[in-house]
């Protein structure tokens, strides 16, 4: 089996129902599909009893979090590669596990294009970089939902459940910077996610932890001279922003006085 897909979670029944609709659409069936369920109470069970057909073994059982829950699933795994589809995030169309199968799965990690989907109805496409750079992890940050993982890698190299929201963005650092691990991309879109989770929601966790990873995988000095460097950004962002919106007030003011000129030249033309 070259390929897993791993739901996880708990008292999202209505998320998980797309996302099983989603996994189910699937024209290509070559996969094996794996749900984790944190023992919800809303009715999940239910729901995950009546999609058994698609489902090729799951669990509903009290764990230790989110983090607790991916690793248990890749531990349940059997494919090659993993994929994470947690409950409210879906595939973006019915070929996608075709396309990707088609496509070769042959780097320790693949990224493909995730659309990021918001509650109020806004989407915007990640692409993943070329260059998986610290800086670029660090600061733009990977998208685990569209990342097909071998694992092997993600066994040898689990998850820290002892972080609560930034243990994947720990991981693809182990992996890609500390043990340069191979890395392709996709040139199309895996899946939907949405938006709206602990990452999204706690941005002062999310640095703090950002931190604690950088202390944990790197010498002191290093992690000194990135902060600074981290700092030297941040000021020129903040000196760079003002000149920014002076830029843009100058550009609206030139095309409101182009437009007043062209609706004055065709006025002209209109009574001649």
């Amino acid at each position: 089996m070259k390929l897993t897909i791993i739901t996880i979670n708990y008292n999202n029944r209505e998320g998980l129902s797309h996302t099983l609709a989603s996994v189910r659409s699937q024209r290509c069936r070559d996969f094996e599909y794996l749900v984790v369920d944190g023992g919800s109470s809303d009715g999940s069970r239910e729901l995950i009893l009546e999609n058994e057909d698609i489902v090729s073994s799951w669990v509903s059982e009290p764990d230790g979090g989110i983090y607790n829950a991916m690793n248990k699933g890749v531990g349940m795994a059997s494919g090659e590669y993993c994929l994470f589809l947690n409950s409210g995030d879906t595939l973006h169309s019915p070929d996608v596990v075709g396309r990707v199968l088609e496509a070769g799965l042959e780097a320790d990690i693949v990224f493909g294009r995730v659309l990021n989907v918001w509650p109020d109805g806004r989407r915007r496409e990640y692409v993943p970089s070329q260059e998986m750079t610290l800086h670029w992890i660090m600061q733009t940050g990977i998208h685990h939902a569209g990342a097909f993982i071998r694992t092997s890698l993600m066994r040898r190299i689990p998850y820290d459940e002892s972080l609560r929201i930034c243990a994947d963005r720990k991981f693809f650092i182990r992996a890609l910077v500390v043990e340069n691990c191979t890395f392709s991309t996709l040139p199309f879109l895996v899946c939907d996610f949405e938006v709206g989770g602990v990452s999204s929601t706690s941005p002062e966790r999310v640095r703090e932890e950002s931190w604690e990873i950088m202390e944990s995988l790197f010498p002191p000095r290093l992690v000194a001279d990135y902060r600074k460097t981290n700092v030297r950004l941040q000021a020129l962002t903040e000196q760079l922003v003002p000149c920014r919106n002076k830029v843009i007030g100058l550009v609206c003011a030139v095309d409101r006085f182009i437009l007043r000129v062209l609706r004055l030249l065709l006025g002209r033309r209109l009574y001649r």
